[in-house]
């Protein structure tokens, strides 16, 4: 079997209505990106990929408080580019929403619960798509 492409991955947090809550976004989704990335057999993780692709995954995260109950809204947007390989890019936009809750010490949880969905929404979808130009 060929060498693995290689998979640079980098989380931005454009928008976020907690600013402490923005570390722990970047690892949330971090981590559930090595994971899927770790469980293809033709990509790996690496820092400098060539041939592979570089990752970006931008986060934007409110919370509109005049819905009854308050939501948090997600938009995650994830732009992949290959690099050595037959030329291409990636793009995928998607919005989803959460109930809020009314407690504000559990926003973070709930937050965390609408991006884990987005996420495991998009993931299979970008994995196959860059598995698709491995060797």
């Amino acid at each position: 079997m060929a060498d693995k492409l290689g998979v640079s991955v980098d989380c931005v947090v454009k928008t976020i209505f907690d600013k402490t809550l923005t570390n722990d976004m970047k690892k949330f989704i971090g981590g559930k990106v090595k994971t899927a990335i770790g469980k293809s057999s033709k990509l790996e993780l690496d820092d400098h990929p060539d041939p592979g692709f570089s990752m970006t995954i931008t986060l934007e995260l409110t919370k509109d408080d005049k819905s009854k109950p308050p939501q948090i809204k997600a938009v995650i947007a994830i732009a992949i580019m290959g690099s050595g390989i037959t030329a291409s890019t990636i793009n995928l936009k998607t919005p989803a929403a959460g109930d809020a809750g009314s407690n504000p010490a559990k926003f973070g949880d709930r937050a965390k619960d609408v991006v884990d969905a987005l996420l495991d929404n998009m993931l299979p979808k970008v994995i196959k798509a860059m598995e698709a130009k491995a060797p």
